[in-house]
């Protein structure tokens, strides 16, 4: 939701309420940076204050979207979409996006591709394209690398769009390729979740080196899933033969979820491959 649209909500909610504005320009801010979790914390305060903002479909559409962001709750996301439906919205290429993110959540893969790529539809815009992108890439859609590149003719520094064509040409067999997207994805002043995903590029390429690097890199940024960079690391360690560092790691990838499913995998690869963890033998081959 852009900004100028939050202020008309504002402006015709609380029209003598300088704090209502501040409340939606910090929301929108923390939005545009990636702080999920901290803006949907202000926007349930704004909420406690000001309960009639929900009385607005795009508001609750906008609510539905920081769920999955910040809690990964398709299930209370698609209860907010439902009440924007009854209350009547103005973003629909939004609402579509939206609806399609928290049922792919929901495991509807495909069902979630149609809604994304009706919201193309309606805006060809990159916050519509990225998801449509990233959702192709993860079922191996050949469409993908199409779409990525559409992105890049809009936004020809999105470093996102470069790791992922990184990716996609790792799953043509182009490794060269893949590390051209990859260098120069790197120079593109990469978030947090760039970086991992750069990380993964290199470990996918067997450059577990460059990848431990990257995947520190993301990790000092505050990356917040720092359970998978982590256990990442520990991979890497693994392939490289180093024991003690895998296991440091992992212990620590643990302590912030020792229920995330790649830590459990990464913990029986280590399993498999070391006699005890303790002593750095390598198992008998």
């Amino acid at each position: 939701m852009s900004r100028s649209l939050l202020a008309r909500i504002a402006s015709w909610m609380y029209p003598k309420s300088h704090e209502a504005y501040e409340f939606w320009d910090q929301i929108s801010s923390l939005r545009d940076e990636g702080r999920f979790v901290e803006a949907y914390s202000v926007f349930c305060r704004a909420i406690q204050k000001y309960p009639q903002v929900l009385d607005s479909g795009d508001i609750c559409v906008m609510l539905a979207e920081l769920e999955l962001s910040a809690n990964m709750n398709h299930q209370e996301a698609l209860r907010l979409l439902d009440r924007a439906t009854k209350q009547g919205y103005t973003a629909e290429a939004r609402y579509y996006r939206v609806h399609g993110m928290a049922i792919w959540q929901g495991g509807q893969y495909e069902a979630a591709i149609t809604d994304i790529e009706r919201a193309v539809s309606l805006d060809a815009d990159s916050v519509n394209l990225i998801p449509f992108a990233e959702r192709l890439s993860f079922v191996d859609d050949s469409r993908a690398s199409d779409i990525w590149l559409r992105i890049l003719e809009k936004e020809p520094d999105n470093c996102m769009a470069h790791a992922y064509l990184a990716r996609e040409s790792i799953k043509a067999g182009d490794t060269s390729a893949a590390l051209r997207w990859a260098e120069k994805a790197a120079q593109l002043n990469p978030s947090g979740s760039d970086l991992y995903e750069i990380g993964h590029i290199y470990h996918g390429l067997s450059r577990f080196r460059d990848a431990i690097q990257f995947y520190a890199r993301a990790k000092e940024s505050g990356y917040e899933n720092r359970a998978a960079v982590l256990a990442s690391m520990a991979a890497c360690h693994i392939s490289l033969g180093e024991p003690a560092q895998a296991k440091a790691d992992l212990e620590e990838a643990s302590l912030y979820d020792s229920d995330d499913d790649y830590v459990k995998f990464v913990w029986q690869e280590y399993q498999r491959s070391y006699w005890g963890g303790e002593g750095g033998e390598r198992t008998a081959t």
